[in-house]
Formats: structure tokens, sequence, C-alpha cells
């Protein structure tokens, strides 16, 4: 998988796009995602939190764009305790191929090789796990 204009920040829970640090943790609240599967697309929609600490933040709004989808497996909430949590993203990393039955970890590493998938794990538990050709960030 290529990253086209990001890459994912040292605490591994950000992202940097252009020499800007995005705080996904922090800052940005997840939305959903849609699949187009007869264009085998999937995004991951963020927008900027609504608390106080993000008011400094530019970006309103931030996509995951995946094209050529060669596999993606997603985990539902372990807990709905507190839905906020819902919104939460705790890490995003790197995971090898032969880790695809594992749905809560990832490498402690930035370098990564074309055949990684990609992860997104939630306060709540919930994960998308996702390789494709490319992927690219759009904000807005």
């Amino acid at each position: 998988m290529k990253l086209l204009n990001f890459s994912v920040g040292d605490d591994f829970s950000s992202v940097v796009k252009d020499g800007s640090y995005l705080d996904l943790h922090n800052n940005f609240d997840f939305v959903g995602y849609n699949y187009a599967v007869a264009n085998n697309e999937f995004q991951i929609i963020f927008k900027k939190a609504s608390e106080d600490w993000a008011s400094d933040v530019k970006v309103e709004n931030l996509i995951f764009k995946f094209a050529g989808v060669l596999f993606l497996k997603i985990k539902g909430n372990d807990s709905t305790e507190d839905p906020d949590d819902e919104k939460c993203l705790s890490d995003i990393g790197f995971c090898a191929a032969d880790m695809r039955n594992d749905m809560e970890s990832f490498l402690a590493t930035n370098e990564f090789g074309d055949s990684y998938d990609l992860i997104f794990v939630f306060q709540t538990g919930q994960a998308i796990k996702i390789h494709s050709q490319e992927v690219l960030i759009e904000v807005f």
C-alpha cells in the first residue's frame, strides 16, 4: 500500500500531512465510513472535534481515501459504556499480512512494506483494518 500524501505520526494516534500534525485522538471525531464496492474504494471520515481544545485546529474535515481495496476487515465495538468513545480513535498503525486476524495490535514502527495493512483502533474496541493499492488524505 502506498501512502500518497501523509505519514503516520510517531505517537500512532496522528498523521502528518504537508508538515501539519493532525491529532486524530484529541482533535477529531470519527464520523463513519463509506465503501463503494463497484469502484473498489473505501473512505474513513473524521470531523474536527467540537471541544474547546480543538478550536485552533484549521482542518474541519479529514477523509482517508483508499483506492484499489484488496482487503477489508471491520470489528464491532467491545463496549458502549461511553457513547463518545465510539468517535475517539485510540491508535493508527501498520500490520503485516500474517496479523490479519489480530484486530487489536499493530507494529510499533513507521517503516512498512507495500504488503502491510493499515489499522484504525477506536476507544470502544472497534477496529478497521484495510489494505489497498494506495491511500491519501483529503482535508478541507
